[in-house]
């Protein structure tokens, strides 16, 4: 009896995962790390768990319902924290751009400062062998995403609004 309900909900993922993709976020994957202790509280591992695809429809899933809880919120007139991240500086955009270039990676400064931008450069950085490295510098060059009153948007998920209703789950790693 539970088989249908799994069938339309994976259909509903794909659905997001589609309208996901045509949005195109920021796509750095940092792989999670797990750390198995001993019953003296010593580590004995250190490891990085498979990404299931379950994974990745509870996240997508909850950005949704996130999103749907802005907009809930904003059409009733209620006050709301936004969890907003805003585009990266441009002084940190140039210096990313000096630090990949010697890599073989080139970032074009003319183009509009987009998610697509940072996800093409990583497509080119894993095609060359150094995902990890420029994955990185990728990361430490976006702005910190905060909470906020005010809404501005939220660069790294490329969405108008988002408002922090579900659990952060990256934060459980």
């Amino acid at each position: 009896a539970i088989l249908p309900i799994l069938q339309d909900l994976w259909r509903a993922y794909q659905c997001m995962a589609e309208a996901r993709d045509a949005r195109a976020p920021l796509l750095i994957n940092r792989p999670e790390r797990r750390i198995e202790l001993n019953d003296k509280g010593k580590i004995t591992r250190i490891y990085t768990p498979p990404q299931l695809e379950a994974n990745r429809l509870i996240e997508e899933m909850m950005v949704t319902a996130n999103v749907c809880a802005a907009q809930t919120l904003e059409k009733h007139k209620c006050p709301l924290i936004y969890r907003i991240h805003d585009s990266p500086d441009p002084e940190r955009v140039r210096a990313l751009s000096d630090f990949i270039r010697p890599l073989g990676v080139r970032l074009n400064l003319g183009e509009n400062l987009l998610p697509r931008l940072f996800n093409n450069v990583m497509q080119r950085a894993e095609a060359g062998g150094h995902l990890p490295t420029i994955s990185e510098a990728v990361l430490r060059t976006q702005a910190q995403a905060v909470y906020h009153t005010q809404n501005i948007g939220h660069f790294g998920l490329n969405l108008g609004r988002y408002a922090h209703f579900t659990s952060p789950i990256r934060r459980y790693a």
